[in-house]
């Protein structure tokens, strides 16, 4: 019998309500998500810095999720969330993201939320498989179907829709491809801190 261990693991919903939450949103991404950040090494437009967005419709929305997220995953117990920044990035024709991280003390888990995009036109959201390359530089990869069958490939992009939500461990890398038509793919992205609760003392 065939087991696989070590997966990682990625929490794939829709937000509710996004027909009403996005067109105020996307229209605070082409006012706000007007430069280049200094330290990314990519084209995309970003407003990170941005304190001129009211993201209250969209974290409404996103709390039952994140609910979700720890019920599918199981916790040990209480737990305390926090939730980390927040900014929008905007995608115009030849912008593309650089494989990175969010890990950091302040975070371990992050989110994407794909406000604006078309799965037959818009670049792709994927992950990268750190573990491919070991069994690239064994000759593994030459044997056996490892990617098409065990999910072994070096990049996996992640199919979604407009109005889709992605949740993962802030340390797994991922990027976008670029994007090749002027459809102005939007995505909202942000951090979570999650931890135990802390017991009050009695």
């Amino acid at each position: 019998m065939l087991k696989l261990i070590s997966p990682d693991f990625v929490f794939h919903s829709k937000l509710p309500q996004h027909e009403t939450i996005k067109p105020p949103l996307f229209a605070d991404a082409l006012r706000t998500c007007l430069k280049k950040a200094g330290d990314w090494n990519c084209d995309v437009l970003t407003n990170r810095d941005s304190k001129d967005v009211d993201y209250s419709a969209f974290l409404d929305a996103f709390r039952p999720l994140v609910t979700a997220f720890c019920d599918a995953v199981g916790t040990r117990g209480p737990m305390e969330l926090r939730l980390g920044a927040l900014w929008m990035n905007l995608y115009n024709k030849g912008a593309w993201q650089e494989l990175h991280h969010h890990s950091t003390p302040a975070n371990n888990i992050s989110f994407v939320y794909f406000l604006n995009y078309n799965p037959d036109s818009d670049g792709q959201f994927f992950f990268l498989n750190e573990r491919s390359s070991h069994y690239s530089a064994s000759g593994l990869h030459n044997v056996f179907k490892l990617a098409e069958n065990l999910n072994i490939a070096e990049l996996v992009p992640i199919p979604v829709q407009d109005g889709d939500v992605i949740l993962f461990p802030s340390q797994l890398r991922h990027g976008v491809t670029m994007q090749r038509h002027d459809t102005n793919r939007c995505t909202l992205a942000g951090n979570l801190l999650v931890l135990p609760q802390k017991t009050q003392p009695e």
